[in-house]
């Protein structure tokens, strides 16, 4: 791999992903709910609510610095993915901790500005990152737990939504369940159709090799556990709108 060329500064700005900031979407719904919950006209609540969104980009931007850069071995295996800097390029291990850190300050610093509800969300994005990403617990590699700790984005950019506009309160417990199973539901399906296209091309060894959660799988249990995860995001979003909203 020592034929491979010096890593340059885009493709440091690569790792950090700017381009999957579009997830943040998932953070509309909470400010949504809150504003449908509480007293707050919006308007008034649009300096919390622009920080917070960049407080949300970068503390995800540092997430996926350190995928990236603790996945290049894994991701050598992938068709696509072994395109990426981390694998394609020597990158320097100093530079990627010092992006890595600098993010993590500018969204925390941001955070703690805008109330403790948002801060303890942001902490919990950030321990997220930690418990997917570092071994030994890296529940990536870990049937189920893969998908159930990569779906706990959903209800954590949920609140960070709602704290954008309620930083005193925490959001319905129902509706975090919903948002938790919904997001299980996207990944389980996300892996089925890995797993499919997989058995497809006739990749399926370089899957394993590339996750080993995928040694573990398959397209039949990975559909049922999709089905599992729709039905209960489905009753705990059904919860709530009947304590909350029945009109809804």
């Amino acid at each position: 791999m020592s034929d491979r060329p010096e890593a340059t500064l885009l493709d440091y700005v690569r790792i950090a992903r700017p381009d999957h900031w579009a997830k943040h979407v998932f953070i509309v719904p909470g400010i949504a709910v809150a504003l449908l919950l509480r007293p707050v006209s919006l308007f008034d609540r649009i300096g919390p609510i622009v920080v917070g969104f960049i407080a949300a980009a970068a503390i995800a931007s540092a997430n996926y610095v350190l995928n990236e850069w603790l996945d290049a071995a894994d991701d050598a295996h992938h068709p696509t993915k072994a395109s990426r800097p981390a694998v394609a390029t020597r990158m320097s291990p100093t530079i990627v901790f010092v992006e890595y850190v600098a993010l993590l300050a500018v969204g925390l610093a941001l955070a703690k500005w805008i109330s403790t509800i948002f801060f303890g969300a942001a902490i919990a994005f950030v321990v997220s990152g930690w418990v997917y990403n570092i071994p030994p617990i890296r529940t990536k590699a870990r049937p189920y737990l893969d998908v159930l700790s990569e779906a706990l984005n959903s209800p954590i950019r949920l609140t960070l939504g709602w704290s954008m506009i309620d930083g005193a309160t925490l959001p319905p417990g129902s509706l975090l369940l919903a948002f938790w199973m919904g997001g299980a539901y996207l990944m389980g399906v996300k892996r089925f159709a890995e797993v499919r296209t997989a058995e497809f091309e006739n990749t399926t060894e370089s899957l394993k090799l590339y996750r080993a959660s995928f040694r573990h799988y398959t397209a039949q249990s990975l559909l049922l556990s999709s089905f599992l995860y729709a039905q209960m995001a489905a009753f705990f979003l059904a919860v709530f709108l009947i304590k909350y909203r029945i009109e809804y």
